[in-house]
């Protein structure tokens, strides 16, 4: 015979070794193997089972809780959170909105497009199923729409790609800018170098304070790497350990006896244990005997007798049990909705015509109705709610997630937030907005009122200091600008093109520009008093062809137009070649070994300032 009990004057009935409770109207509330509690209306219910739980609202289950899942449905039974031992997941309108398990945890906005994926090593920001933002352990890239331009930072230097193509690259030696066809402009401790080519640089391949190399299968050689990384010594027990005594302060020993982990502590002879010893009690950093807690699991798993405490609970006899409607049974109206209460009377779970209630006598901890489905914390102060239109997590103090027809916002607890849209992804530090993601490009921004932003779009990379761009990187140049604009430097498949003061430092001579506004474009200057300066002009060998400078030998302040070739000569021409021109020197002129218009030859005497030196046809033909 089954036994059936009844607690706060509600009544049961047994019938063929099973318990069932019957309403005055005998409609059943609970028969079989389902124990079910249903509204004045029978419209909604409450069942349990011995291997679920679920509310009905008279048109779909709205809580479903079983032994794979706990499932919170919205009214239109569009939106759910659904719990399991190993995931969470929230879906809004269809689409998984969030999805946190074992390895991977992810937000994505409606469409399903565009989300935030966080695993055990890595996340990443996704646009149009696209990685815009990745960061890792080893580098944080910043990606364009169409993925082909890119920042790359690492722990060393920082990478620009366009196009496919390194177009910037820093590291803790050298400053590359390319051109698009691989041109390089190389600035290093000792100067600036330009080149058609890429510059290897294989002096600084694994050498103190290089690069490291990779061999043949992509690994980096052992002898490159610290002696730490595959430090791991096994010994027989702790006596062989302390007697072979290694002392290395870097690498592990694992006794092989007891599996206990150990680490050289500094001292001869002296090894400290790493994973603590495990300790045997009934306090709570003790761990409690496994044979006792064996007989405790078996015990609760046999059939024993159970005696009610509660003066309330009432053992059946008989078997039957009289009929019960809402004039006799406590807690239970016909009008408010039919309650369970806890023996202790603290808490209590109603089902009324229009909604689920649960109360711990100190906040509604679960409520469902029409409009919503509603959790509670146990100390009222955070709140999760799930609406046909929206999802929405209330912490106490703001909302930190929101999920509706717009898009997926994440806020942290300062209240700067991650907004993913179905057409761009936005970060706002809580002050000004710091990261943007859309069809147009990608933006990065700083902190200051007039924020500097790093944009990456399909056509063009662009740093901008809130005023004005100061590098741009496209198809065609690659651009860096001075913080007024007006003078930049472009580096294109031609070269590279300077326009403004520049200068270019090495241990001989200094080339820089001295004032552009008044005229003096180049000024070449000494590397030191009275030495001279000169600029040489060579053809495809080593041999110079001619030279003009400042200073030579003993004429240290000289000024010199030289040609090296024998039979060379020194041409000014101050027009068109075919036309007359006045050569207008101001000074002394001097000339040695020339021919005048009527055949002599000598040497000159000296024209004076503002006299006119005539050459006519290579002929001197007079000076006035």
């Amino acid at each position: 015979m089954a036994t059936c009990f009844i607690t706060q004057g509600i009544d049961l009935q047994s019938r063929s070794g099973q318990c069932f409770l019957v309403k005055a109207d005998e409609h059943s509330i609970s028969t079989g193997y389902t124990n079910k509690l249903s509204s004045p209306n029978s419209l909604k219910s409450f069942s349990l089972g011995d291997t679920s739980l679920i509310y009905n609202d008279g048109t779909e289950d709205r809580l479903v809780i079983d032994g794979a899942n706990s499932t919170l449905f919205s009214p239109d039974f569009g939106n759910y959170m659904r719990l399991s031992n190993s995931a969470a997941r929230m879906v809004v309108n269809g689409y998984i909105r969030l999805n946190i398990n074992a390895s991977t945890g992810y937000l994505r906005s409606n469409d399903g497009t565009n989300r935030i994926q966080v695993k055990g090593a890595s996340i990443s920001i996704q646009e149009n199923s696209k990685d815009r933002v990745w960061v890792d352990n080893v580098f944080t890239e910043l990606y364009s729409p169409s993925r082909n331009n890119y920042l790359r930072v690492y722990n060393s230097g920082l990478l620009f790609v366009h196009a496919g193509n390194d177009r910037i690259k820093v590291d803790g030696n050298y400053t590359n800018i390319y051109s698009p066809d691989g041109g390089n402009l190389n600035i290093g401790n000792d100067g600036v170098f330009y080149s058609g080519a890429t510059v290897q640089m294989s002096t600084h391949k694994g050498v103190v304070n290089g690069i490291a190399e990779l061999d043949a299968s992509g690994i980096v050689p052992v002898s490159q790497l610290p002696a730490y990384v595959d430090a791991i010594d096994e010994y027989a027990d702790l006596a062989t350990l302390i007697s072979t005594d290694p002392q290395e302060a870097n690498k592990v020993y694992i006794t092989t006896d007891d599996n206990k982990v150990f680490r050289y502590t500094g001292t001869s002879g002296s090894y400290a244990e790493i994973s603590s010893t495990l300790v045997l009690g009934t306090t709570n950093t003790t761990a409690y005997r496994g044979d006792r807690g064996l007989i405790a699991y078996d015990h609760s798993q046999s059939a024993h007798s159970y005696e009610p405490i509660n003066a309330n609970i009432v053992k059946s006899t008989a078997g039957v049990l009289p009929v019960l409607d809402g004039s006799n049974l406590t807690g239970i109206s016909a009008d408010s909705g039919n309650q369970i209460i806890s023996p202790d009377e603290l808490k209590y779970m109603m089902v009324s015509n229009i909604n689920l209630l649960y109360s711990d006598r100190h906040y509604a901890r679960l409520y469902i109705d029409d409009t919503e489905s509603r959790l509670t914390s146990p100390g009222g102060q955070s709140l999760l709610q799930v609406k046909n239109g929206d999802f929405n997590f209330y912490d106490g103090t703001r909302d930190r997630i929101e999920a509706d027809g717009i898009g997926t916002t994440l806020r942290s607890t300062t209240g700067a937030y991650l907004s993913m849209l179905s057409n761009a992804i936005l970060f706002n530090d809580n002050t000004r907005t710091r990261i943007t993601a859309d069809d147009a490009g990608t933006r990065l921004y700083s902190t200051g009122a007039n924020a500097s932003y790093l944009s990456i779009a399909d056509a063009a990379i662009y740093l901008n200091d809130g005023a004005r761009a100061r590098l741009q990187i496209d198809d065609n140049d690659t651009i860096l600008y001075s913080p007024g604009g007006t003078k930049f430097l472009v580096v294109d498949n031609n070269g590279t093109a300077i326009t403004g003061a520049m200068a270019v430092t090495s241990s001989g001579t200094a080339i820089t520009s001295i004032d552009s506004n008044n005229g003096v474009g180049l000024s070449v200057k000494q590397p030191s008093a009275d030495k001279p300066t000169i600029i040489d002009f060579y053809e495809d060998g080593a041999t110079r062809k001619g030279w003009f400078g400042y200073g030579s030998s003993g004429y240290r302040h000289n000024m010199y137009v030289f040609n090296d070739y024998a039979d060379g000569n020194l041409v000014l021409i101050p027009r068109d070649n075919n036309q007359a021109g006045i050569v207008d020197v101001i000074g002394i002129v001097k000339a040695k070994n020339y021919q005048s218009s009527d055949g002599t030859t000598g040497v000159t005497g000296i024209a004076a300032s503002n006299k006119t030196l005539t050459i006519k046809n290579g002929l001197v033909v007079g000076i006035s």
